[in-house]
């Protein structure tokens, strides 16, 4: 699994104002070789975690 976040982006989430909160969302695409016959597989999905202030 390969995941990036920008400094920029971390230096948003850094600065916001004590006590408020972030959504981080993130978006991934999983590829694998899959069968009795060998095929290349690819699963998208998305999802999204709260970053509690503090």
């Amino acid at each position: 699994m390969v995941g990036f976040a920008s400094n920029e982006q971390l230096r948003v989430i850094d600065e916001l104002p004590r006590g408020e909160d972030a959504l981080f969302s993130v978006a991934m695409t999983v590829a694998s070789v899959e069968g009795e016959t060998p095929r290349l597989v690819t699963r998208n999905g998305s999802g999204s975690f709260h970053l509690g202030a503090g």
